[in-house]
C-alpha cells in the first residue's frame, strides 16, 4: 500500500538515486515536467464530449494541487 497523497518530491529523489539516476538528471527532469504542466493546454476537440466542464476543473485543480506537492511548483 502507498500513501500516494504523502508522497513528496524528496521522496522520489530517494527513490531516483536507489535507480542511479543523478540529483542533477532528477531535477532536470523535474523542471522539464514542471514546465510540461504549466504549458499544458487542453483542446475541446481531444475532450469526451460526456465530460462536463465541471468536472475537467475539479481534475485540473486536483492535478495542480497534488503536482505542486511533487514538483514543488
Amino acid at each position: 500500500y502507498y500513501a500516494f497523497n504523502k508522497i513528496t518530491k524528496k521522496h522520489y529523489a530517494e527513490s531516483t538515486k536507489k535507480c542511479g539516476i543523478s540529483i542533477d538528471d532528477f531535477e532536470k527532469i523535474t523542471s522539464e515536467l514542471k514546465l510540461a504542466y504549466q504549458n499544458l493546454t487542453i483542446q475541446d476537440k481531444e475532450l469526451d464530449p460526456n465530460l462536463s466542464k465541471e468536472t475537467l476543473e475539479i481534475i485540473l485543480e486536483g492535478m495542480k494541487e497534488r503536482s505542486s506537492t511533487i514538483l514543488g511548483n
